[in-house]
């Protein structure tokens, strides 16, 4: 049986579904909005801190473990292809990956 939370997830991505399906031209800035709604349902990371960096031009966010490791990082793409995602949608993902293996996480911007 799925979870409550679960079954919230798979409620927004339905309302998402039903919001694109029904405007197939919607605007970029309106998916942000959609994709940046999801990531509220995310938790907090503790013990990680963030940095906003610029990385030739593109700005990319830095979250990094209190005790994070000099010699490994993660690269945090969102996936590959997607434009609704940002680094601050990424973000929470990205420092709970951090956390896991004690590295810092850079999480790359979307191409606008």
């Amino acid at each position: 049986m799925p979870s409550k939370q679960s079954n919230a997830l798979r409620e927004d991505y339905e309302q998402m579904s039903g919001r694109v399906a029904a405007n197939p031209g919607m605007d970029l800035a309106t998916m942000r909005d959609m994709t940046a709604a999801l990531s509220e349902r995310q938790r907090e990371p503790t013990g990680v801190t963030y940095e906003e960096v610029d990385v030739g031009g593109r700005s990319a966010l830095w979250a990094r473990p209190l005790d994070a490791a000099a010699d490994r990082a993660i690269l945090y793409t969102h996936g590959g292809g997607y434009i609704g995602f940002t680094t601050d949608t990424s973000r929470k993902l990205a420092g709970h990956l951090a956390l896991r293996i004690h590295a810092g996480s850079g999480v790359t911007g979307a191409v606008s």
